[in-house]
């Protein structure tokens, strides 16, 4: 069993059990390996100090009672906040329990063919376009506690293996060959969690097609906004004559850790693990797209216009194995009134664990925060030391289209603090910077980048 340093047990599930070996490694001793009998739980680390740490303690004991499991047959998976059903398809209905919102017929794969080069997305002249809805899919449970539950979904899908060519009357079409995509995602929700994990993996060995994962959201949202660095950027979504990309094929954008649709009331937030395209579709559902795969041909313009076609270089048709994170995040109200970006945060920046030994431990005390940043909203973007080796550089910003009043709680006093530049030189830009004791605050403005240089022991430049 695990307990806090205030002697409060965890909620804790044990799972595999194993005879293994295992290498233990001492800076005051020869490295020994040991024969020893490896057990595998899971457990709720609450109240983790931002920024910081907490220590458990292993103690012996009675096993742990089983609770009722998340997932209750093999298409339902269901916690406090979340409710998701899968169909025979393998896509899924995803109930949001604290709005009460249903968003049906989520995760559908969907291919088409791709005649493009590295700066342009091209559709072949004649595409065929083919989707996993309707095909059967074999769904199973794969882990299953009172902590988590994880829903393994495989699909199969017949697409073509490449485009063909007419280059006497330049035209392009997929290929009458075809060959299976196998796609096995797995869905995980855990205790506590407000959004759904997706970890799919594939093996590629198709040419000049994109492979996309779409979400109908049934909103009626007008704009998408999607991270970009420093900042979060709403982008228009129907392709009226005033649209900048009116006239393409279908205008895709860059996102870094998620992208979501709202109608001021709900909305449904797709959390990206290096996933960098997605598409906000002016379609009657809304349907967001995350681009897995964008397999094409290299072309080169290197002289006078003409592209110099290289097929032998393979490396942009993405052949090999493949694993993509993601995660389905829905929430009330606008993404701004939303714990979108703490949630982003949490996603791409799981907790890690490490073990300690007594003596090791005494070093530090049981739990500890070095740097706490207030409201969720002010984002932390650099923590490091200063070029001129002397102070702590902490650069923060704040993507919303509102002034946010910022706290920052440190581990230590701060000696001196002064605002400087992104070279790390003085600024002339104040902010209203207080310091009191341990605590810095300031008045932070929308879409601002403000950097702090820090050094350990109260004054205020």
């Amino acid at each position: 069993r695990l307990f806090d340093s205030d002697g409060k047990e965890a909620d804790l599930y044990e799972g595999r059990r194993r005879d293994t070996e295992k290498v233990i490694r001492s800076n005051t001793d020869v490295t020994t390996a040991l024969k020893c009998h490896e057990v595998a739980v899971q457990f709720v680390a609450e109240s983790v100090p931002a920024m910081g740490y907490k220590s458990y303690v292993l103690r012996g004991g009675s096993h742990v009672p089983l609770k009722t499991p998340l997932a209750q047959t093999p298409a339902i998976v269901e916690n406090e906040f979340l409710r998701a059903e899968f169909a025979p398809d393998g896509t899924l209905s995803l109930l949001h329990k604290p709005s009460g919102n249903t968003y049906p017929g989520l995760h559908v794969f969907e291919d088409g063919g791709e005649a493009g080069e590295p700066w342009t997305r091209k559709p072949p002249a004649r595409d065929k376009i083919i989707t996993s809805r309707g095909a059967p899919a074999q769904i199973a449970i794969v882990e299953n506690s009172h902590l988590s539950g994880r829903i393994h979904v495989h699909t199969e899908m017949m697409i073509p293996v490449g485009l063909e060519h007419d280059t006497e009357y330049h035209d392009t079409w997929r290929s009458e060959e075809e060959a299976p995509l196998a796609i096995d995602s797995f869905f995980t929700l855990r205790k506590g969690c407000p959004y759904l994990e997706v970890e799919t993996r594939l093996e590629n060995r198709h040419k000049n097609h994109r492979l996309r994962v779409l979400f109908p959201t049934g909103l009626k949202a007008t704009h998408s906004a999607a991270e970009q660095p420093f900042d979060v950027v709403e982008r228009v979504i129907p392709r009226g004559k005033n649209h900048p990309y009116r006239d393409t094929y279908n205008p895709t954008y860059p996102l870094l850790r998620f992208v979501a649709l709202d109608d001021a009331h709900s909305g449904l937030a797709l959390l990206s693990d290096g996933i960098r395209e997605y598409e906000a579709m002016d379609d009657t559902q809304r349907t967001l797209a995350l681009t897995l795969i964008r397999a094409f041909e290299i072309a080169l313009c290197t002289v006078s216009y003409r592209w110099e076609h290289l097929p032998e270089m393979l490396g942009s048709q993405s052949l090999g194995a493949h694993v993509f994170r993601y995660a389905l995040f829905p929430f009330s109200g606008s993404w701004q009134d939303s714990d979108l970006l703490q949630e982003a945060e949490r996603f791409s920046l799981p907790l890690l664990t490490g073990q300690s030994t007594r003596t090791e431990a005494k070093a530090l005390t049981p739990q500890k925060s070095f740097i706490q940043v207030s409201p969720a909203s002010i984002q932390l973007s650099g923590l490091k030391r200063a070029e001129n080796g002397r102070g702590l550089i902490l650069r923060l910003y704040n993507p919303t289209k509102r002034k946010v009043n910022a706290r920052i709680d440190l581990g230590f006093s701060p000696r001196r603090c002064s605002i400087v530049t992104l070279e790390e030189k003085p600024s002339k830009e104040r902010y209203r910077l207080k310091a009191s004791g341990r605590s810095l605050t300031l008045a932070f403005p929308p879409g601002k980048i403000i950097t702090l240089k820090i050094s350990a022991g109260h004054v205020v430049d």
